[in-house]
């Protein structure tokens, strides 16, 4: 700003300078009126100093809306940039969530497949319990009851003349007896209760002493 007024100044003293060495005219009635006269030094000064005001004013705004438009792109440049972490953030933790999510699974699936495997072990060792009892007791029976000496007795026959195993449960015992087999028990004279599974109801019949009952299940 000095420069411009030092060169503002020396301007007006050229000027000045110009206007005192340039003699004056003599004009004779017959020539035309002379031209009017410059203006003097100080008032052209004053505008000269008025024009670099407004350049000075203008030069104050334009460096204001620079400044505006530079605070307005940082501050976007800072929002942009804090959107752009948050969305790093936030795929981040999607996918530890997912991640998380996939191995909580995993385990509850491997936790549900061990599960199933014990149950699936418990049930076949069941079944092969239960067939090695039913195979024991098909034969191996558990004998008649044995009556006292001094009692009296009959005998008891039971025929299967069906086409597949079937059960007798005499007195709350359970007799297998194979397609074609007969058994005879000795017992105490007397009632007795037994009960074909599958063919005939619980019934109760009397067993003579000496005499024998026989019990035909199903038909030759």
């Amino acid at each position: 700003m000095i420069s411009l007024r030092l060169a503002l100044l020396g301007l007006a003293s050229a000027l000045v300078f110009a206007c005192v060495a340039c003699p004056v005219r003599a004009q004779d009635s017959g020539e035309p009126p002379a031209k009017p006269a410059a203006p003097e030094p100080a008032t052209r000064l004053t505008e000269l100093e008025k024009e670099v005001a407004q350049l000075r004013k203008q030069l104050d705004d334009l460096r204001a809306a620079h400044q505006k438009t530079a605070d307005e792109i940082a501050r976007a440049h800072a929002d942009l940039k804090e959107i752009i972490q948050e969305g790093f953030r936030r795929q981040t933790d999607e996918r530890l969530s997912v991640e998380l999510s996939q191995q909580n699974l995993k385990r509850d699936l491997q936790d549900l497949t061990r599960q199933l495997d014990d149950l699936r072990a418990e049930v076949n060792r069941l079944r092969s319990e239960g067939q090695a009892e039913r195979r024991s007791f098909a034969f191996n029976p558990a004998p008649g009851p044995v009556p006292p000496a001094t009692t009296a007795l009959g005998t008891l026959v039971f025929t299967n003349a069906f086409w597949m195993p079937m059960t007798v449960v005499l007195d709350g015992m359970a007799i297998t007896l194979a397609p074609g087999e007969t058994r005879s028990f000795s017992r105490a004279a007397g009632p007795f209760g037994y009960e074909v599974l599958g063919a005939s109801a619980f019934v109760v019949r009397t067993l003579g002493a000496g005499q024998t009952f026989t019990v035909q299940i199903g038909s030759r």
